[in-house]
């Protein structure tokens, strides 16, 4: 489904549309569309952070370090050659 578009009228302060493009180098409605994702970016940014501390991670790190966790096991295939990753080394 495509997105559904909306056409703007803005005033904006000449000096900053220009360097607002100079800056992406390209035209005014890609940059205007690429400032409204930093924005909307932003917002997820410091929602995100706002957990912090708020959501339980339960990690065994050794484990990770060993592959030992279920379905990480390695596949000894890739590793015949004389190479680690498979592959004869002259």
């Amino acid at each position: 489904m495509p997105t559904k578009l909306k056409k703007l009228t803005l005033q904006v302060p000449d000096d900053l549309l220009t360097r607002a493009t100079q800056a992406t180098g390209e035209g005014i409605t890609p940059t205007i569309r690429r400032g409204l994702e930093l924005v909307a970016a932003g917002g997820a940014y410091r929602n995100l952070r706002s957990l912090k501390g708020k959501v339980k991670l339960q990690l065994d790190l050794d484990a990770r370090k060993t592959d030992d966790l279920p379905g990480h096991e390695l596949d000894n295939r890739l590793f015949a050659g004389s190479g680690r990753d498979g592959c004869d080394i002259d």
